[in-house]
């Protein structure tokens, strides 16, 4: 689900939602309600923090990208959140090896947006501080008198936290409910009550249309199927109305019928004549619909890494 906190200060409101964890094994409705959650948090934010163990993962890139698919049909979003990375236990935190994974995930994200027709900046703010390291909460060894393991929390782990801290409230300082209008700031935000009816209408809108579109894994899948989607009409098409097509031998075969009646012959043997006839040029369109499809899914599929 998703929990919320409202914190009130002289001129300014802070409201922080919180998601259950995502991407889960055991979590019921697996990907779809991944996106939902990930989608509510950003129609619903001016920062969004995706804290995660260890490093960017393919698996959460995928989840952006179907969360930027969902956002562009859904025009649920009024500003363009902030996307922040707390990536936790880490050990190595240089920022050149996070940097580069996180210009790798702008660069897929960004020819996800470009098959969106809409640039990433539109939807996204992701810039390169959008990564905060942290270390593990916790150390352990092995007491030299008990030989037990002893744990206990780190004050390096509590310094980054502050330092965290600071970064989230020096980002969101000028992006409280309430706090501006204009250029960057959006009437949904203006107020916690117009806030909490957009928040109501985003849902409203993922629970109706979402699963229709957040049951993607990938955005490559969306563009397999746009583009079996395209071959399908294509090939329809030139079967149906194509020269020598369904139409154009339908066409014919009423015209000879029709020459045939107008001449005397029994209309009981045309008429069954007729729709044999017509069963068999169905048939044969469908077999060459059938077969023309299969060429296209082979050549697809060599095209797949």
């Amino acid at each position: 689900g998703l929990y919320c906190s409202l914190l009130r200060a002289p001129g300014r409101t802070l409201l922080v939602m919180d998601t259950e964890g995502l991407m889960s094994l055991e979590a019921e409705g697996g990907g779809v309600f991944d996106a939902q959650m990930a989608l509510m948090a950003m129609a619903c934010s001016h920062l969004v923090l995706i804290n995660h163990k260890g490093e960017l993962s393919r698996q959460l890139q995928d989840l952006l990208e179907i969360c930027l698919f969902a956002m562009q049909h859904l025009k649920v979003c009024r500003i363009q959140p902030k996307l922040l990375f707390v990536l936790r236990d880490q050990h190595d935190r240089s920022s050149d090896v996070h940097g580069d994974a996180l210009r790798l995930m702008r660069k897929h994200l960004s020819e996800a947006s470009k098959h969106l027709d809409i640039r990433l900046e539109d939807l996204v703010s992701l810039d390169p501080g959008s990564v905060f390291l942290l270390p593990s909460a916790f150390a352990s060894d092995l007491d030299p008198h008990t030989g037990h393991e002893r744990r206990w929390s780190t004050e390096l782990f509590a310094q980054d936290m502050f330092r965290l801290r600071r970064k989230i409230f020096g980002t969101g300082s000028s992006n409280t409910i309430g706090d501006r209008f204009g250029e960057e700031g959006a009437p949904e935000f203006s107020t916690l009550s117009d806030w909490c009816l957009h928040a109501m209408s985003v849902w409203r809108g993922l629970d109706r249309y979402g699963p229709n579109l957040l049951h993607y894994k990938t955005m490559q899948e969306i563009e397999v199927q746009r583009e079996l989607e395209e071959a399908v009409k294509h090939i329809g098409s030139q079967a149906i109305n194509g020269e020598h097509g369904l139409a154009a031998e339908t066409t014919r075969l009423l015209d000879d019928c029709t020459k045939r009646l107008n001449v005397g012959a029994k209309s009981e043997q045309v008429d069954a004549e007729f729709r044999s006839a017509l069963g068999a040029l169905q048939d044969a369109c469908a077999a060459k619909c059938q077969a023309e499809l299969g060429r296209c899914l082979q050549a697809r599929r060599a095209t797949i890494p």
